[in-house]
Parts: structure tokens; C-alpha cells; sequence
């Protein structure tokens, strides 16, 4: 029996050649034809020596994923309410198939169901492939409104932080949303605002954010 894709394996398999003079032998320097990996089903093979021939029967059984496991997680494993999207990122799925191999594919986002960054807390998200799935865990997290820099309070820090990110937001990245001023974009205008508030809350207070 073999699973779609194997090699023919042949050890074992013994030849004998019997003579008119009633004498036999077994002999290797024969010729097996008829596999074919990628037909399923039942096939014959035979085995030729000179002009002679006689055969065995085997069967080829379909490669069939039999299980999947999230080898490794994504990097991102927390998010902010609100703003931040799932990340699968550095992810991976190992695929088992029902013939002992496996596979290692990338987590993508259509394998991954389950997330909701409007609910904040631990949340249990699931992998799916092929039928099969697995599963890990997240957390959703509220942070403080202004809080760019992720300090647990706000400040002017804050402030120059998010002036650093509109020139340089690869290096400076946010993790909520930092239209402050409710324009519609996140601009210097943001950063000066956030440095008002930071002295005077009640007067410019950080729009829709409260």
C-alpha cells in the first residue's frame, strides 16, 4: 500500500528463474514497470526478465492532510482596542498528511477567525485549514488616550513622541489612534494638540477620545 506521491519501494521483493533442467535461481537483474505515484487506485506491476514476465498487485492511496498545528505564533500577540488589525505575522502552520509527511506554511489572515478589537481582554482565535484547525491565544487592550509613547501616562513626552512618528512613523509606531484634533489626519497638528491637553485637559480635550 502506498500514499500518492511515494517512491516504489521494492525491498523485499524476490525473483526466482526456473530452467527447463529443473534448476532454479534468484536473480536481482530484473526490470519492474507499471507505477505510476499519482494514479490512485489499484495498479499492476510487473516484473520482466528476458522474455519473461509475472506481476504483483499494489494500491495507491490519495495524499490526504490528516491534521495542521500553529508551530509557531505570530510575533504580535496584543493589540489596541479599537485600532489595531490582526498581524499574522512571522506565523506558521505545520500541515501533517495522512502518508507521515508534513508541510510548514505561513499564517495568513483568512486562516485565523475569531478576532474582534472591540472587545477588550483575552481572546481565543482560531486557526483553519483544509478542514482541520488549531487554536492560540490574544489579548485586546485599552490604552490610555494619549498615552503614544505607552509610559502609562500622558505628557509632553507624548507629545514630541508623535511628532517624532509623522516624520518617522516606522520608527516612532502608534498603537491607538491619533487623530486628536478629529481633521481627519495625523499630522504636527496632532502633536501640538496633545501638548495642549496635556496642560489644559478640560479646555482641549483629545477629540472623540473621551
Amino acid at each position: 500500500v502506498y500514499y500518492e506521491g511515494d517512491e516504489l519501494d521494492i525491498n523485499g521483493l524476490e525473483v526466482t528463474v526456473f530452467y527447463n533442467t529443473e534448476q532454479e535461481e534468484i536473480i536481482e537483474d530484473y526490470v519492474v514497470s507499471g507505477f505510476d505515484p499519482h494514479q490512485i487506485g489499484t495498479q499492476i506491476i510487473t516484473v520482466t526478465y528476458g522474455s519473461f514476465t509475472d506481476s504483483f498487485e499494489i494500491k495507491v492511496l490519495a495524499k490526504e492532510l490528516s491534521s495542521i498545528k500553529l508551530t509557531a505564533p505570530p510575533t504580535k500577540l496584543d493589540y489596541s482596542k479599537d485600532f489595531e488589525n490582526f498581524d499574522p505575522s512571522d506565523g506558521k502552520v505545520t500541515l501533517y498528511y495522512n502518508n507521515g509527511t508534513s508541510k510548514e506554511i505561513d499564517l495568513t489572515v483568512d486562516m485565523v477567525f475569531g478576532f474582534d478589537n472591540t472587545k477588550v481582554g483575552k481572546q481565543t482565535l482560531t486557526v483553519s485549514y483544509g478542514g482541520f484547525t488549531d487554536i492560540f491565544e490574544i489579548e485586546i487592550i485599552d490604552y490610555l488616550p494619549g498615552d503614544v509613547n505607552n509610559d502609562g501616562k500622558v505628557n509632553s513626552d507624548d507629545a514630541t513622541y508623535l511628532l517624532y512618528h509623522t516624520f518617522s512613523p516606522a520608527e516612532y509606531p502608534v498603537r491607538q489612534d491619533c487623530d486628536f484634533d478629529g481633521n481627519g489626519a495625523v499630522d504636527s497638528k496632532d502633536a501640538t494638540y496633545l501638548l495642549y491637553y496635556t496642560f489644559s485637559p478640560d479646555e482641549d480635550p483629545l477629540y472623540g477620545k473621551q
